[in-house]
């Protein structure tokens, strides 16, 4: 099954997603911020990434930047984020993001949205 990098600062969100991901038998590792996020992709290989927008150290702009402009990856990125601000949303996809979630979401929703993604990818 695939491999996810998950970076979200709040507990109770990464509880949940964590507990989803995991029922539908995915490989994933958890980060409270972009940074550590980051610092598990210069060594370690993932077929996605879901992360939150406002976090500190780094933010999922900043990750997503580094992730396509200094790893120079193309892994495929979905945004769980509870900004509904469509300027943000256009920025994450100008910069690289293939989809997005705004909180609070239906675990199935991600789901579908992350096999949608790694179908399109031929993961």
């Amino acid at each position: 099954m695939a491999q996810i990098l998950f970076c979200e600062d709040d507990v109770l969100t990464r509880k949940v997603v964590m507990h989803t991901l995991k029922k539908e038998s995915f490989t994933t590792n958890e980060f409270e911020n972009g940074a550590l996020g980051l610092d598990f992709l210069k060594s370690n290989t993932v077929d996605l990434v879901l992360t939150d927008i406002h976090m500190p150290k780094l933010d999922g702009l900043g990750l997503i930047e580094a992730i396509r402009n200094e790893l120079k990856l193309h892994v495929p990125i979905i945004i769980l984020t509870n900004i509904g601000n469509e300027t943000t949303v256009l920025k994450a996809f100008e910069i690289g993001a293939d989809d997005y979630l705004i909180k609070p979401f239906e675990p199935e929703d991600l789901i579908i949205r992350i096999k949608k993604v790694l179908q399109r990818v031929g993961n």
